[in-house]
């Protein structure tokens, strides 16, 4: 619905992660969340095989989603992700 508050999910995948940190858990878990919370999700950034001390920034996706933010209201979008460590660590 055009009513629905957009979301943005974030999805990383470091190296030698255990199932729980699989790309398709992660879509997963994060859908169900904005369905649950009523969000639209408007669009989920990968990077797959990115080991942490990278910054945001300086990752290819983590890059697209800081770029989206900027460009967008900041009240109108949510950032989804399964765990903070994913996205500043």
């Amino acid at each position: 619905s055009p009513d629905m508050r957009g979301a943005l999910a974030y999805v990383r995948v470091p190296p030698h992660a255990d199932e729980s940190l699989s790309l398709e858990a992660q879509r997963e878990a994060l859908a169900a969340y904005a369905t649950f919370k009523g969000l639209r999700l408007i669009d989920t950034c990968v990077d797959d095989d990115v080991p942490g001390g990278i910054p945001l920034v300086a990752r290819p996706q983590g890059t697209k989603l800081v770029e989206r933010l900027r460009r967008n209201d900041p009240k109108g979008a949510a950032v989804l992700v399964t765990r903070l460590e994913l996205l500043f660590s």
